[in-house]
């Protein structure tokens, strides 16, 4: 057989059906030289297409696979060119295989495209079936990625089952027992998109199969959105979602809008009291609903720098207060535009604050306020209707503020409950205002409000206006001493995530830090006032001893590991140099150390400046 005679070379069509064309050479055309050979790849397609690769006698196999995959259908890697069994080497020449055919008598030269690591597995539906090309070395996810372009469905919502059993996501081809035409059976997921909106107003949307569990729709609430669900219950058009059914049996098959609501977001183990301003608040809300069903709407009250407005019972009577989340001070929709702009943006109006905030800080006031302490009234995240989200305070009838009354008139213990409160969540904003006045038997109650700007991410802005009040100047007594020490930090921090209203990271901090400051100064019976001049700036361009203290063990926790670091009065969310608990450590080491080394007399800052 010459050189010049035709040969077909027979392939397939590599994401179509695996069966191939019968070898029928076609006629040849005009060559276009003595030199040339004609080689023909006859493909599996509808049309029975034809295509023609012409390659020298004297070329490399190399430019014969490279010319082969410029057709549509074949790749260009993960194949190679077979002539019988054996693979031909890139190196061989065409002639080769020309002389090899004409040992055999034929004139009609076989050849094929094999693949050296894909499968062809069908994958079969309850409609109809369709072939599939998948590399070995890639993954059960993978194959179900090449599905959904091919039919349309989301990966998510197949089940890929060889002989019954279902194909592990993660699992490689190679691991599997699929071979060349292995059929798969292709299932479809009833898939529900459900929204799920929290306690605090924060909206979700998760994709769940209609026909998994509620408690596996609370699992992912809980690992993927840091939701704590036993503390709260999941409700679907006014029913409780119980565990050990499934989506499906509430009829939630493509949409369901349901809600979590918090369980006695209030209620802590021997808090009797608390639990009292629990069911005070429930009342109230209940007055307040009544109230907005006889016409009495939510008004503005006629103070204050953002918007607070006081709910009334169907009386109109005042019942409740209720300051929401989008027309707090700076927020888009306050009532009371300010002209203030903050150097760092969205930053509220005491630094270290954040605007949106404030609602959530009220509420964290209130559930701090283990026992209820320190009188801050009842307080719980409301929404009205599908609208604004914001924080709903019991309405407390006072004789007046500390702003108007001289504070001689106030006992000792009623002004060291709202200095107690104020060092702990290291309040930016505590003035005679927002300490409302009620008469008791006892003389006069103090009730402290506006909790918008407590624990905040610095000790930048604490301000206490008690500081330089008689009764300030006092130690704590030993009852007010052993609550102090009675102060759970994590407790608290668990108790505020369950109900919705954690913290920021930096905020974390600040808290740990003042409740340490608290229970430090407190044994060595430094009086708030004392504790105050730690706390809060002389003057606004100079750093309190606690943000020296603060900053100053940053810089040496980062300099105990090699790292340097620059001092800051504000520390980021994740710190640079060290870990959270290196930094905490190296603080309460240097606070242990400063109060040893400060009288009551003489408050002077004894650490490295």
């Amino acid at each position: 057989m010459s050189t010049t005679t035709t040969k077909s070379l027979l392939t397939r069509k590599l994401v179509t059906r695996t069966d191939v064309v019968s070898p029928v050479a076609p006629p040849p055309p005009p060559r276009e030289s003595e030199d040339d050979i004609s080689l023909y790849m006859t493909c599996s397609n509808a049309a029975g297409d034809v295509r023609t690769v012409r390659v020298l006698e004297h070329e490399p196999i190399v430019d014969l696979s490279f010319g082969i995959h410029t057709h549509q259908g074949v790749v260009r890697s993960g194949k190679k060119l077979t002539f019988g069994n054996p693979e031909l080497k890139k190196n061989c020449e065409v002639a080769h295989m020309s002389t090899v055919a004409e040992s055999l008598g034929g004139d009609v030269m076989h050849m094929a495209v094999q693949l050296k690591d894909l499968l062809y597995v069908r994958v079969r539906t309850v409609e109809h079936e369709t072939e599939v090309a998948i590399r070995r070395n890639q993954s059960v996810r993978d194959l179900k990625e090449v599905v959904q372009r091919e039919e349309g469905i989301e990966a998510e919502d197949m089940q890929l089952l060889l002989r019954g059993r279902e194909l592990d996501d993660e699992s490689a081809i190679s691991e599997t027992a699929l071979s060349d035409g292995t059929i798969l059976h292709l299932l479809v997921r009833n898939r529900a998109r459900v929204r799920v909106q929290s306690a605090t107003g924060k909206k979700l949307e998760l994709t769940i199969s209609s026909s998994e569990s509620i408690e596996s729709l609370k699992e992912k609430l809980d690992k993927d959105h840091g939701i704590d669900v036993s503390s709260h219950r999941l409700m679907y058009k006014g029913r409780e979602l119980q565990d050990g059914r499934t989506l499906a049996s509430y009829g939630i098959s493509r949409i369901g809008n349901l809600s979590l609501e918090v369980l006695n977001p209030q209620k802590k183990d021997g808090c009797d009291s608390t639990e009292g301003e629990v069911h005070l608040l429930s009342q109230s809300i209940e007055a307040a609903k009544r109230g907005l069903l006889h016409g009495f709407y939510p008004e503005l009250a006629s103070s204050g720098s953002g918007g607070a407005y006081m709910m009334y019972d169907d009386g109109g009577s005042p019942v409740a207060v209720f300051k929401p989340e989008d027309e707090e001070p700076l927020a888009a929709n306050n009532p009371r535009p300010l002209t203030y702009i903050p150097t760092v943006p969205g930053e509220g109006l005491r630094r270290g604050t954040k605007v949106g905030e404030g609602a959530k800080r009220e509420v964290a006031a209130f559930l701090l306020d283990k026992n209820h302490f320190s009188s801050v009234p009842a307080t719980t995240l409301v929404k009205f209707g599908d609208g604004k989200v914001g924080s709903l305070q019991q309405f407390v009838l006072s004789e007046s503020d500390c702003e108007n009354m001289g504070p001689s008139l106030f006992s000792v213990k009623e002004v060291h409950k709202i200095c107690l409160l104020d060092i702990r969540l290291a309040n930016t904003d505590r003035n005679g205002g927002n300490i409302l006045v009620k008469e008791s038997p006892n003389g006069y109650d103090l009730i402290p409000i506006d909790h918008g700007y407590c624990l905040p991410s610095s000790f930048m802005d604490c301000s206490f206006e008690w500081a330089y009040w008689p009764q300030a100047k006092v130690p704590f007594d030993a009852a007010t001493c052993t609550y102090i020490n009675s102060i759970d930090v994590e407790e608290d921090l668990t108790l505020l995530k369950q109900n919705g209203v954690g913290l920021r990271p930096e905020c974390e901090r600040v808290y740990r830090i003042s409740v340490s400051l608290l229970q430090k100064a407190s044994k060595a019976l430094l009086s708030p006032h004392e504790i105050s001049k730690v706390m809060c700036r002389d003057t606004p361009t100079s750093q309190s001893p606690l943000e020296k203290l603060v900053s100053d063990a940053y810089v040496l926790a980062a300099a105990e590991n090699g790292v340097r670091v620059k001092k800051s009065a504000s520390l980021p969310g994740i710190l640079e140099g060290c870990s959270e608990t290196e930094y905490l450590n190296k603080v309460e080491e240097l606070l242990d150390s400063y109060l040893l080394e400060t009288s009551s007399d003489d408050l002077q800052f004894a650490c490295q400046d």
